[in-house]
């Protein structure tokens, strides 16, 4: 399902992937707040369409800011392979000590929070660690409880 949200005017693109990495300075003293800021930290989202509006108020982004509809992308990680055995796992990210390997972005995906629990959607392929651990990239959704009523 899209989500409407805004994007700065030269990323307004159909098909363009980008994290949310960080909110806004600015953002308390920024009328259109709360629709650019309502996605969540640290995930990744694809722009599946670009809509007419065009705010020119914002001062982060250069050319203003275009309300597009955004789709969340599936969480990626890794595991150990001996943790793979199950379909709930508790994540931690690995030890690591090589900051250039292709792979630290999996390992140390922003969307993924240290001791939560995540549903293993599917095992990818495995992974070339340079620490030399047994890693496979997988697909994952966050195990969410359902609150009480």
């Amino acid at each position: 399902m899209a989500k409407v949200s805004l994007l700065g005017e030269s990323l307004a693109r159909p098909g363009t992937e980008f994290v949310f990495a960080h909110a806004c300075e600015v953002a308390g003293r920024c009328p259109v707040a709360q629709t650019c800021q309502n996605l969540e930290l640290g995930r990744r989202y694809r722009v599946v369409g670009v809509r007419p509006v065009h705010h020119d108020t914002c001062t982060e982004h250069e050319g203003g800011v275009r309300a597009v509809d955004v789709e969340v992308l599936p969480i990626d990680a890794s595991l150990d392979a001996a943790r793979l055995r199950g379909t709930l796992v508790k994540w931690t990210p690995p030890y690591c000590v090589q900051r250039g390997c292709p792979n630290w972005d999996t390992c140390f995906n922003p969307a993924m929070r240290s001791g939560a629990d995540y549903r293993v959607d599917a095992t990818l392929e495995k992974l070339s660690c340079p620490m030399g651990y047994d890693l496979h990239r997988i697909r994952v959704s966050e195990n969410r409880k359902p609150r009480p009523p």
